[in-house]
């Protein structure tokens, strides 16, 4: 393949809602084994967001850790905003005064419960487990990675400091989406009948007399125009605005009528 060439891929909005989702449960079975401070929402309470990464945030330079599995590669954002925004979300406010881990004991506990977090979304979304060979690395994520039509997804959580991009390898796990049954089609109606139940307009030609305009505009009620056709000639049949045919004006039962004479492509 032309190196200027590359598939793109589009993530339509069903498509996010599944592995949001998907997401979102993984971060709720996370918070009810990991999160036990009383008096605070738990991680999983708070909404998560999904989006296309090239509509997401770019990178900064080593603030994100890289989390391979053998399926594909989550890149999650770690600032000191994400950490301490984490930090409240499971071990509560009282456990960060001024902006820091209480101790060490907080500080490690808060590292296994992020580490756990983040094997739990690498499951949900690749379907696989983080390599054993692989620990957390800061990386500078690829520029391709945001790239228009990349497939990246980035799923966010400013309550619980929660900011990963999954790379296109996430899609293997997703199944088609299921589309909505089609509507029955009516049932098919014969044409004879149909032709029996449909309405037309039928209108007749009388004749057709140029004028000009300031005489047109001098035309009073009752005023009288002479048509050239006489009333022996044939008369043209319109459908709809359309020939039809040759008529003959005539009288039947005391009305005006007319009658069919011959096929429009008769006419000479």
């Amino acid at each position: 393949m032309n190196e200027l060439v590359r598939p793109l891929h589009l993530p339509g909005a069903a498509a996010l809602a599944v592995l949001r989702e998907r997401v979102q449960v993984a971060l709720d079975a996370w918070a009810h084994e990991w999160v036990s401070a009383p008096g605070h929402d738990a991680p999983g309470a708070a909404t998560v967001q999904a989006r296309s990464a090239c509509e997401g945030l770019r990178p900064m330079p080593h603030e994100f850790d890289a989390v391979h599995t053998e399926a594909g590669c989550l890149w999650v954002r770690c600032s000191a905003e994400d950490r301490f925004n984490f930090g409240q979300a499971v071990m509560g406010a009282g456990s960060m005064p001024g902006g820091s881990f209480a101790d060490d004991w907080v500080a490690g506990a808060v590292d296994r419960a992020w580490e756990a977090r983040d094997r739990a979304l690498c499951a949900a979304l690749f379907g696989t487990a983080v390599s054993s060979d692989a620990p957390l690395t800061a990386q500078t994520p690829p520029a391709d990675l945001f790239a228009f039509g990349s497939g990246a997804v980035e799923f966010s959580c400013q309550q619980t400091g929660l900011h990963v991009v999954a790379d296109s390898a996430v899609w293997r796990a997703v199944p088609p989406i299921a589309r909505s049954a089609a509507s029955p089609l009516p049932e098919a109606t014969p044409l004879n009948r149909a032709v029996h139940l449909a309405t037309a307009r039928l209108e007749v030609m009388l004749g057709s007399v140029e004028l000009d305009l300031p005489r047109l505009m001098d035309l009073r009620c009752g005023d009288v125009l002479r048509l050239p056709q006489r009333l022996h000639q044939p008369v043209m049949l319109m459908c709809e605005g359309q020939p039809l045919a040759q008529a003959l004006l005539g009288e039947q039962q005391g009305r005006k009528a007319v009658q069919t004479v011959a096929p429009l492509h008769d006419k000479q």
